[in-house]
């Protein structure tokens, strides 16, 4: 790859995108956490009013809903807060690095920059904990630092 074709891909980063998706995790995090404390209260609300077989089989029911919730709500949390770094702290700056375009050292200098970017898109990927176990091939927008970790854990 030459110097100018890693240029043209870090100049093509959507910063703006990366970090309105963090913002709309966080959103949904904020959402799902508000759904637990809203189970909790309904559970509150029918062990003091309801009992016998069924009660208890619908309260578990709804123990195990609230706990998912929460379980989405963490894992929305983590998603927005590495999306929200990349967003506004990482990408600008890969946007923003200098073309070194005329200099002898052209293609050290933009494999540096793509090695550093995708550093940092393996911090992401980690900091998500996902689940490289799942069956399939990784997608999405952080499908190349994923496919990067499972190579380093083979």
């Amino acid at each position: 790859m030459t110097a100018e074709e890693v240029m043209e891909i870090l100049r093509g980063l959507d910063a703006g995108s990366v970090a309105a998706a963090g913002a709309s995790y966080g959103e949904a995090a904020s959402a799902l956490e508000t759904l637990a404390e809203r189970i909790a209260q309904h559970i509150r609300t029918l062990s003091e009013h309801w009992d016998g077989t069924a009660a208890d089989a619908a309260l578990a029911s709804l123990r195990r809903s609230g706990e998912r919730a929460l379980d989405a709500s963490a894992r929305a949390k983590r998603t927005a807060a590495a999306l929200t770094w990349l967003g506004t702290d990482v990408l600008p700056v890969f946007r923003a690095l200098p073309d070194p375009a005329g200099q002898p050292d052209a293609h050290a200098v933009a494999s540096r920059y793509l090695a550093e970017l995708d550093g940092n898109l393996t911090e992401a990927a980690e900091a998500l904990l996902l689940d490289r176990t799942a069956p399939g091939p990784p997608t999405g927008q952080f499908a190349m630092a994923i496919h990067v970790l499972q190579l380093r854990e083979a």
